[in-house]
């Protein structure tokens, strides 16, 4: 199978997870494919939620996915309160026809770009994790991705993890501050079993 994954971490769910359908959770999924950790899962028949705030992905994996009764898509952003607030739209990033792969709450988040993209503001629907689980088919994931610019750690704090079922995380890190991700997620028996430039992925 393709590797739609951006540095192999799909082999390494597909192996963690073989044999069975896990049920997922994708935050951040763009266009639910491109960079996906959860596509393949979803390919292989399991169960899944991916959500993307910004317009033109969320519609391009609504696209993909609106065929799958087993896959539920929604147009939000989970970050730390309810409401419209401004997101900052990216440009292309791999210059592919791609857009929202950078897109980001926090515009501390853009300046680690430079003059490399252009981010054009956008206002989007926000949620919290309570919120979002509530409106959300299912309520346990075997695995979660987290891919949101910024808020990971503070979207992943919201989470009981062991209540979520979650049995794999792969969270966006880029290296900075890893150790409170392994902290929290320690607090739910989970370790670091791999660890690139941009991913932390943990299992119980």
């Amino acid at each position: 199978m393709q590797d739609f994954s951006q540095n192999g971490e799909q082999q390494i769910i597909l192996k963690y997870f073989f044999g069975t359908n896990p049920t997922f959770l994708d935050l951040g999924a763009n266009d639910g494919k491109t960079l996906s950790n959860t596509h393949a899962l979803a390919i292989l028949g399991s169960d899944g939620h991916i959500v993307e705030p910004c317009s033109i992905p969320f519609h391009k994996a609504k696209s993909l996915y609106g065929h799958n009764k087993y896959i539920q898509v929604s147009n939000v952003a989970v970050g730390t309160e309810n409401g419209e607030f401004e997101i900052l739209s990216s440009d292309s990033h791999l210059k592919n026809g791609d857009t929202d792969l950078l897109s980001t709450l926090k515009k501390s988040e853009t300046k680690r770009w430079g003059n490399t993209q252009k981010f054009t503001p956008q206002k989007v629907k926000v949620v919290d994790f309570k919120t979002f689980l509530e409106s959300s088919k299912l309520k346990t994931f075997d695995f979660i991705s987290i891919d949101i610019e910024g808020m990971d750690y503070d979207v992943l704090i919201q989470m009981d993890l062991s209540a979520l079922g979650c049995k794999m995380l792969c969270i966006e890190t880029n290296s900075i501050d890893d150790q409170k991700y392994i902290d929290y997620c320690a607090k739910f028996g989970m370790k670091v079993i791999h660890k690139n430039g941009e991913n932390l992925i943990f299992t119980v």
